[in-house]
């Protein structure tokens, strides 16, 4: 911020941290309650509201891809041999797998 420019904030060092004010103890403990069911940490793929905050970042920026670009990707990757293994890789690895788990188990 311009305005604040050159001027020393006296919070800037402090914790992070959030105050609630209320008028009565009821409305503290439920104030403070909401608060701390906000600053428990959500799964990545189960927050709906940062992927919706996300894709609407993206379409300011202009890089916002469509669900056409995705399946357009999906099917270019289908059609290739890039992420496939040969048969005899293939084998490899499984036989491989095999004495992993025989390995692990004693079979």
């Amino acid at each position: 911020d311009e305005s604040r420019e050159g001027r020393h904030d006296p919070t800037e060092n402090e914790e992070l941290h959030v105050v609630v004010t209320c008028d009565n103890q009821e409305g503290l403990d439920k104030a403070v309650a909401m608060v701390e069911q906000l600053l428990v940490p959500v799964d990545e793929s189960r927050n709906q509201h940062k992927r919706m905050q996300l894709r609407e970042l993206a379409e300011l920026n202009g890089t916002l891809r469509s669900e056409d670009f995705w399946q357009k990707r999906r099917e270019e990757e289908a059609a290739t041999d890039v992420y496939k293994l040969s048969d005899q890789v293939k084998a490899q690895v499984d036989d491989l797998y095999k004495k992993d788990v025989a390995r692990f188990t004693g079979e």
